[in-house]
C-alpha cells in the first residue's frame, strides 16, 4: 500500500532552563525598577513551569488512555517511549518494551526501513498498513502514521508513530474481496448475466454475459432502457410489462421468460429475475437482477413435453400406462393411463403405496404384495396378471411388468414398469378358445356325421341296387309274388332314404339364423299336437301340457324342438298306454321345461351319448328313426344359450329337461 507523504519540517522540542536566584540577592543587586521586573519574571516562570507540568501530565494521561498505539523510535529501531495502546498490540508490559529494539518483538523489518526513510527525508509517512502477530498468534493489521521530530532528551531525529487497529476493517475488506471473487466465479460457473436499471435516469447496465447472449459488444448497446425494450419480441412485451408492474406495485416475485433479439436477428429465450431497490418513501429507484439464456433448456423442455404427450397418446391408444416406485423418496407415480385403468380421474387422483395395493382383488392381493416386496428388498423383477376392483365394483384384469434400478453400490432405488388392462383381451381369448373348442367339437361331429351319413346312406342305396338287379336279371326270372316283394322292399328303402335326407336337412338348418319374434309355446304345442295326431292316435297316447311361457325366437325352431321331443316320447312310450307330460318351472333367470314319458327310459350310462349325431340305443328294425332327433334339439337350444339333459322320469320312462334363459323371452 502506498503511503501518503507531505512536506513537514522536523519538530524541535526544547527545554527552558532557569536557575533560581535568591529574591533578596536579586532585589538588592538590582535597581528599584530592575528589582521589580525580576520579581515579576520569577513569578511568570513559576507559572510557566506549573503549566508545563500540567500539560505533561495531561499528555501522559491522554497517551495512556488513547486506543491508538503511540511509540517513539530512533534510527536504530530502539523504542524510547510507548503508551498502553502499543503495549496492548505487542502483548507486553510497558517496562518490558521501552529501551528494546523493534526486532525483539518480531515486527516486520519493513517498519524499520520506513522509519529511516522518514528520518532521512524529514517527511511524514501516512496510512501504511502492516500485519503483525497479536495475541495467541492471531494476526493484527495496524494502520501507521509516522512523523519525524527532534527528541529534546537525546538531541537526535526520531520517529513519532501512531498505530490504529485495522484488523476488523481488514478482515471485512478481505471477506468482501473473497465474496466478490466467489460471486464472479459463481456468475462464470452459472453463466448468468447481471443487469442494473437506474429508474431515475433510465440508464441500464449489462454485464459482459448479457452482451454475450445478444452477441453484441458494449459499443452496440446504448445503455438506455429504450434500447433494451426494442430488443424484446413483440409478442412477449405485454407479459414482461405485466410482471414488472406486479413486482413494483404489489411486490410479486419478478421471474419472467421472454425472447430477445440477437445481433443477427434471431431470438433467444432468456429467464430474468429481478429485485427493486426502493427509496425511503418506498418508491423503486433501481431495478437489478440476472439474465440466463434458457434457449437450449426450453427446446429440451418442449421436446420432452412433446415426447411426453406422444407417450400419453400412445398409452391411451394402446391402453398401457407406466408406473414408478422411488424408494429414496418413498413415492409412487402413476401415468394418467394407469389412473384411468383403476377407474379414477387423473385430474384429481394422487396414488400412494398404501392405497395402491387395496385396489387388488382380495384373492390376488397377497401375490401382488409379495412381488412388490421382492422387488424392493431383493431387486427381483416381476411380472403378474391380477384382478383389480374399481370403486364402482367393476373387476378388471391387469398385466404388470416390473424392472429394477440400482445405485452404484447395488442398492435398489427404483422399481418401474408398465401396466395394461387386458380384460377385453382375456375375454377375447376365452371366446377364441371357446370358438376353437366348438370348432374341434364341430369338426369331430362333422367327421362322425360324414362317416355315419356315408355308412347309413350307402346301405339303402346298396340294397336298392341289389333289388333292382334282381328285377332286371333276365336269367333269373321272378314271379309276380317275388316281384311284388322286391318292389315293396325297394319302396321301404326309398322311404327310409327320404326320411334320412329330411332329417339331415333339418339337422343342417338347426343352427341357421332366422327372424325372431315372440313365440307362445302353448300355441306351438297345439301345432305340434296337430302334426303328430296320427302318431298320437296310433300310440293311443295321453298328452298333458301345463302352462308354458312366451319366448323370443324363431317359431320353426321351437316347433321342431318340441316335435322331436314329443315324437321320441310317443315312439318309446308304453304301447297302448302311452303317457306324455309337458311341464314348466320358473328357476329365476331360466325356464325349466320337462317332457316326461312312461317308456323304458334311458340307461344312466347312455344319457349323454343319445345327443350325439346318429346315436341310437335300439336297432332300426326294432324302433324306426335316424338318430338325429335329439342332436337337432341340442343344436337348436345352443343357439338360445339353453341346454338339454336326460333324466329319470317320475312316470317311469325318460325325462327330457330343457333350460332356456328368460332374457330370450
Amino acid at each position: 500500500m502506498e503511503a501518503a507523504r507531505g512536506e513537514l519540517s522536523p519538530l524541535i522540542l526544547f527545554e527552558v532552563r532557569h536557575e533560581p536566584v535568591g529574591e533578596e540577592a536579586a532585589i538588592e543587586s538590582a535597581p528599584d525598577d530592575g528589582r521589580r521586573r525580576l520579581v515579576e519574571l520569577e513569578r511568570e516562570l513559576a507559572a510557566m513551569r506549573e503549566s508545563l507540568q500540567q500539560a505533561d501530565e495531561e499528555l501522559q494521561l491522554l497517551l495512556d488512555n488513547v486506543p491508538a498505539g503511540v511509540m517513539i523510535r530512533n534510527r536504530s529501531g530502539r523504542i524510547l517511549k510507548v503508551n498502553a495502546g502499543s503495549a496492548k498490540f505487542l502483548n507486553r508490559p510497558i517496562d518490558q518494551i521501552e529501551g528494546r529494539n523493534l526486532g525483539d518483538f518480531g515486527l516486520p523489518g519493513a517498519i524499520l526501513e520506513e522509519d529511516r526513510q522518514v528520518i532521512d527525508s524529514g517527511r511524514p509517512l501516512l496510512n501504511v498498513v502492516h500485519q503483525i502477530d497479536g495475541r495467541d498468534g492471531q494476526p493484527l493489521w495496524l494502520r501507521m502514521d509516522r512523523m519525524p521530530f527532534l527528541h529534546r532528551g537525546t538531541g537526535e531525529i526520531c520517529v513519532y508513530a501512531l498505530a490504529e487497529n485495522m484488523t476488523d476493517t481488514q478482515k471485512a475488506r478481505q471477506a468482501l474481496t473473497e465474496s466478490e471473487e466467489r460471486f464472479e466465479l459463481a456468475l462464470r460457473g452459472s453463466d448468468l448475466g447481471i443487469w442494473d436499471w437506474d429508474l431515475v435516469d433510465g440508464t441500464v447496465f449489462w454485464s459482459s454475459r448479457c452482451l454475450g447472449i445478444l452477441d453484441i459488444d458494449r459499443t452496440e448497446f446504448a445503455g438506455m432502457q429504450a434500447d433494451f425494450w426494442d430488443r424484446i419480441h413483440p409478442d412477449d412485451k405485454d407479459r414482461v410489462e405485466a410482471a414488472r408492474t406486479a413486482h413494483f406495485d404489489k411486490g410479486a416475485p419478478y421471474i419472467v421468460h421472454y425472447r430477445i433479439r440477437r445481433k443477427d436477428g434471431s431470438y433467444r429465450w432468456i429467464e430474468t429475475r429481478g429485485k427493486a431497490v426502493r427509496n425511503e418513501k418506498g418508491r423503486p429507484v433501481r431495478f437489478l437482477g440476472s439474465a440466463d439464456d434458457i434457449t437450449d433448456r426450453r427446446r429440451g423442455e418442449l421436446a420432452l413435453k412433446e415426447k411426453t404427450e406422444q407417450m400419453a397418446l400412445a398409452e391411451t391408444i394402446g391402453g398401457i400406462g407406466h408406473w414408478r416406485i422411488d424408494l429414496v423418496e418413498n413415492s409412487l407415480f402413476w401415468s394418467d393411463q394407469v389412473v384411468v385403468i383403476h377407474g379414477e380421474d387423473p385430474a384429481t387422483f394422487r396414488p400412494d403405496l398404501e392405497r395402491a395395493i387395496e385396489y387388488y382383488h382380495p384373492d390376488d392381493r397377497a401375490m401382488v404384495q409379495r412381488c412388490v416386496e421382492d422387488g424392493m428388498t431383493r431387486g427381483q423383477p416381476f411380472e403378474f396378471e391380477a384382478r383389480i376392483v374399481r370403486r364402482s365394483g367393476e373387476v378388471r384384469v391387469v398385466h404388470s411388468i416390473c424392472r429394477v434400478e440400482r445405485d452404484r453400490d447395488g442398492k435398489v432405488t427404483v422399481l418401474f414398469g408398465v401396466f395394461a388392462d387386458i380384460t377385453e383381451r382375456r375375454e377375447r381369448e376365452k371366446e377364441r378358445q371357446k370358438t376353437l373348442d366348438e370348432l374341434y367339437r364341430s369338426n369331430a361331429e362333422l367327421s362322425r356325421f360324414s362317416y355315419v351319413c356315408s355308412h347309413d346312406l350307402k346301405e339303402p342305396v346298396r340294397t336298392l341296387g341289389n333289388l333292382a338287379e334282381l328285377l332286371l336279371d333276365e336269367e333269373q326270372p321272378v314271379d309276380d309274388a317275388e316281384r311284388r316283394d322286391l318292389l315293396t322292399r325297394i319302396h321301404k328303402n326309398a322311404q327310409r332314404m327320404s326320411v334320412m335326407i329330411e332329417s339331415l336337412l333339418a339337422f343342417s338348418r338347426a343352427d341357421g339364423t332366422l327372424t325372431t319374434e315372440p313365440v307362445d309355446l302353448n300355441e306351438t304345442m297345439e301345432e305340434v299336437r296337430d302334426n303328430l295326431s296320427a302318431a298320437i292316435e296310433q300310440a293311443k297316447a295321453e298328452i298333458e301340457i301345463g302352462g308354458l311361457p312366451t319366448l323370443s325366437g324363431a317359431r320353426v325352431h321351437f316347433r321342431q324342438l318340441f316335435q322331436n321331443l314329443i315324437g321320441n316320447a310317443l315312439k318309446f312310450g308304453r304301447p297302448g298306454d302311452c303317457r306324455v307330460e309337458i311341464s314348466c318351472r320358473d328357476e329365476g333367470d331360466f325356464w325349466s321345461i320337462a317332457v316326461d314319458d312312461n317308456g323304458p327310459g334311458v340307461p344312466e350310462g347312455a344319457r349323454e351319448e343319445i345327443f350325439q349325431v346318429f346315436k341310437r340305443l335300439h336297432r332300426r328294425d326294432d324302433v324306426p328313426g335316424t338318430g338325429l332327433g335329439l342332436s337337432i334339439c341340442k343344436k337348436i337350444l345352443k343357439q338360445y344359450r339353453g341346454m338339454i339333459r336326460c333324466d329319470r322320469s317320475a312316470l317311469g320312462g325318460a325325462s327330457m329337461i330343457i333350460r332356456l334363459p328368460k332374457e330370450s323371452s
